[in-house]
């Protein structure tokens, strides 16, 4: 062996000087292995054709050569061996010749790994810390993957398509569009975030307007409910954010020069057109209107006795992504009560203890003095309510029952009427946000010691996937519709999708509180 041979990928070439032949029974193995093959190959008919035939229960004949002569697959075999064997008794010659040397293993291992490691090292340079940018790139993208749907118009039948009013419900429709785009323009437009904020759920109400007057009162509840708390959540964090910040972070948005900004509005009115010329080729191109839509009417009452098709789509039709999305949303939740909020550890660690915690050793007085007086100071993340007063807590303390009443009717009739667990969720949701509003973060934990949001994703979503995979071990399908026929309870339809529903109401409400407790929480990870 020539040990001067640099390999292109490293010269760190093993030393063969080290290696030695192997001892008989390692060499053993092999030989027999290769021995049995032999045999096996010359009596491949009697040796296998038992075996073989029975594992396939027809009689079958195997041949080492081929029984009707020299064929075409026999003689490239046999030339196979042939050169095999010539190159292998000439190899005295051809291995003086100056092959190149061939890397190793793991020189091509090492050198892989050093090409993606400098991939990474030039992607990771375009991570610059500013989310624009990031959404420009997404943006883009999905202009490019619609660039080649767009080409032709005439395919799309853009051209055929038409807006026909038919009568004072689509003027009414047309009318909360306007206001929905003109909304979502002035959230762009206002410096101040508030201002910003309400215009933003103006838009989102406007289109919750358009799906009721479809109509689609199911879609429009949640629209309402998931704006109304959106809103409200947005307030209380723009609450808890100090007047200089909230101005430094506006200015660092409009702080960029004119072809920034053209940049930006020409990236916007790109995607946009794009999109809205798919969505309308997509509504004009469709062989029959709304197959789908059709399918589940026809099928929401006869396949699952709900007259609510929204509900029969959420736990059955589609029960799957609905454990999937209620899944997502609360661990998303947990992340953020993690990621934002400083919990005590101690009142954490008392959830999974049964005995209660080692006492802590006495102070003396002068340290407890001193740890009062650090108590009594003002703490500059605490959020006061300023909305504390005799008439809110007069309102606020009865509509919690309220809310989780009308989320419990929700959940019972869920079938029957408008309203799922989702909007069961919401609907209690918000009463717990009325007490966060009203009350701040340790008023709300010193009354309502039973909200744990933890423990209710967690029984919303053992709820959810025991109620889906329980039908398995009686040999039915996944999710599969459990229904009590002949018993009525108030006109309550008793179902296995009642207890998902139940479960969904857990999980989203769960969620929901884990959120506020976040955002509420007197103590951050570091200032907004």
């Amino acid at each position: 062996v020539d040990h001067d041979v640099h390999h292109p990928l490293g010269d760190d070439a093993y030393d063969y000087s080290r290696f030695h032949s192997l001892p008989p029974l390692m060499v053993a193995g092999p030989g027999a292995l290769a021995v049995l093959s032999v045999v096996i190959g010359f009596g491949v008919g009697p040796l296998l054709d038992p075996l073989v035939g029975s594992a396939l229960g027809k009689d079958i004949h195997l041949h080492l050569f081929p029984p009707d002569g020299v064929n075409l697959a026999f003689a490239l075999s046999m030339t196979a061996l042939a050169v095999g064997a010539a190159a292998f008794a000439v190899r005295s010659v051809w291995l003086r010749w100056p092959f190149p040397a061939l890397a190793s293993g793991p020189q091509v291992y090492r050198w892989v790994v050093g090409r993606v490691e400098r991939l990474a090292d030039l992607l990771l340079r375009t991570q610059g810390g500013k989310v624009r940018y990031y959404l420009a790139a997404i943006l883009i993208s999905v202009v490019i993957l619609l660039i080649p749907a767009l080409i032709s118009a005439d395919q799309l039948g853009v051209r055929a398509f038409s807006i026909t009013i038919l009568g004072a419900a689509d003027v009414l429709k047309l009318i909360l569009l306007v206001l929905a785009l003109g909304a979502t323009l002035a959230s762009i437009i206002f410096a101040k975030h508030l201002l910003a904020a309400l215009s933003l759920s103006i838009a989102g109400y406007a289109i919750g307007g358009i799906f009721l007057l479809e109509p689609a009162p199911d879609v429009a509840l949640v629209q309402f409910l998931v704006e109304t708390l959106i809103t409200v959540l947005l307030i209380i964090i723009l609450a808890r954010t100090s007047e200089r910040e909230r101005r430094t972070v506006i200015a660092r948005v409009w702080e960029q020069t004119r072809r920034g900004l053209v940049r930006d509005v020409a990236i916007s009115a790109t995607l946009g057109a794009a999109v809205t010329v798919m969505a309308l080729a997509a509504v004009s191109s469709r062989p029959t209107p709304n197959p789908i839509a059709a399918w589940h009417l026809a099928n929401a009452y006869p396949l699952l006795g709900v007259n609510d098709v929204v509900a029969g789509i959420i736990t059955d039709f589609r029960g799957t992504d609905t454990l999937i999305e209620i899944t997502v949303f609360g661990v998303a939740a947990l992340g953020i009560l993690t990621l934002l909020a400083r919990p005590n550890p101690g009142r954490t660690m008392q959830w999974f203890r049964r005995t209660p915690a080692t006492p802590a050793p006495t102070e003396p007085p002068a340290a407890k003095d001193a740890i009062q007086e650090d108590a009594e100071r003002p703490d500059p993340f605490v959020y006061r309510s300023h909305l504390n007063s005799p008439i809110t807590r007069l309102a606020a303390v009865p509509l919690l029952p309220i809310s989780m009443m009308i989320a419990l009717a929700h959940i019972l009739y869920a079938g029957a009427a408008p309203g799922d667990g989702f909007t069961a969720g919401v609907i209690s949701g918000l009463g717990v946000t009325l007490w966060y509003v009203v009350f701040g973060y340790e008023q709300v934990k010193q009354r309502l010691r039973w909200l744990h949001p933890a423990g209710f994703i967690g029984a919303g979503l053992l709820i959810a996937f025991t109620n889906a995979i329980l039908p398995l071990f009686f040999g039915r399908d996944f999710l599969a519709l459990t229904a009590i026929s002949g018993v009525s309870i108030a006109d309550i339809k008793l179902a296995s999708s009642l207890v998902f529903e139940i479960g969904i109401w857990l999980a989203v409400f769960g969620g929901i509180s884990a959120i506020l407790e976040a955002i509420s929480h007197p103590k951050e990870v570091e200032p907004v």
